[in-house]
């Protein structure tokens, strides 16, 4: 398998990094990506080398350097954006997701900390 960075229209390659050893059950992979040119409708591409069948979950691309370097962190752009405006209190995720359907399926806070890939899944207002 291999990730890019590449143009919208895949004309170029910005960067590329190769997945290997792909198969069998769930397992966590990663690799580094790091562009030599900027393009603002660049996109993350993901390709495979031959016939099958692959399940992704939570496929994400983060800078290498975040807001206090923390891993998959915040970019620190926005972070610096939101500290100048020094807002009293911040809403994440904000609206009618925080309540949930049912009492039984809303966010509980504490169950939002920590690996992504440990925390428990939930059925949401759009399914």
């Amino acid at each position: 398998m291999t990730a890019t960075l590449e143009s919208a229209d895949s004309s170029k390659s910005y960067a590329r990094a190769a997945v290997k050893e792909v198969g069998g059950g769930w397992k966590h992979y990663s690799c580094s990506l790091k562009a030599d040119s900027t393009d603002p409708r660049a996109r993350l591409a993901i390709y495979v080398s031959q016939p099958g069948t692959i399940w992704f979950d939570v496929v994400s691309l983060f800078p290498r350097s975040t807001y206090k370097n923390r891993p998959n962190g915040l970019r620190k752009d926005i972070v610096n954006h939101l500290e100048a405006l020094k807002p009293g209190f911040v809403r994440f995720p904000g609206g009618c997701v925080v309540e949930g359907v049912t009492l039984e399926n809303r966010i509980k806070w504490k169950n939002t900390i920590g690996d992504i890939a440990r925390r428990p899944g939930r059925w949401d207002l759009w399914g």
